[in-house]
């Protein structure tokens, strides 16, 4: 195949993207509400709080609502107990989506630089990447973007 001239890279989103990640992050999230004597929440909840960063998903987990903000000590605890489980369990039901291990293979016969962009931390995200066998497709690993959320809390990746 030849190089298509006009196109210079390929990035990609990771999460929702390139791999489903819900079930992994619903989990995480629930062991954080079990942990702190919450109840747990169902998956298609916790898939609707997703977006934004981790910061804002522990809120809107702790919360169970999109708009309210955890008070910032419950925050803090629930934060650490959310990133100590999702860094155990990063790829338990983490999968590629259909199709991306085929698509990543074709770009790459065109000689182009493909890169993740994401706003999880390039440590969890290279880890991702690793653990599902996809971190040498990527000539350009991961680059991290960073959201800006107004909430109390600046700091919304992991």
């Amino acid at each position: 195949m030849k190089k298509l001239p006009e196109i210079q890279a390929v990035a990609f989103d990771l999460d929702g993207t390139l791999v489903d990640s819900i079930g992994d992050l619903a989990a995480s999230c629930n062991a954080m509400r079990q942990a702190l004597d919450l109840p747990l929440l169902e998956e298609s909840v916790l898939l609707s709080f997703v977006g934004d960063g981790i910061g804002r998903m522990v809120h809107r987990a702790l919360t169970n609502d999109h708009e309210s903000l955890a008070e910032q000590a419950l925050w803090e605890k629930g934060f650490a107990l959310f990133v100590r489980h999702y860094m155990e369990h990063l790829t338990d039901r983490t999968r590629p989506y259909p199709q991306v291990e085929d698509t990543l293979g074709l770009l790459k016969t065109l000689h182009l630089p493909l890169a993740v962009i994401t706003n999880k931390s390039e440590r969890f995200a290279a880890m991702i990447l690793r653990q599902l066998g996809l971190e040498d497709e990527f000539s350009w690993g991961c680059i991290r973007l960073a959201v800006m959320i107004d909430c109390k809390n600046e700091d919304n990746t992991l």
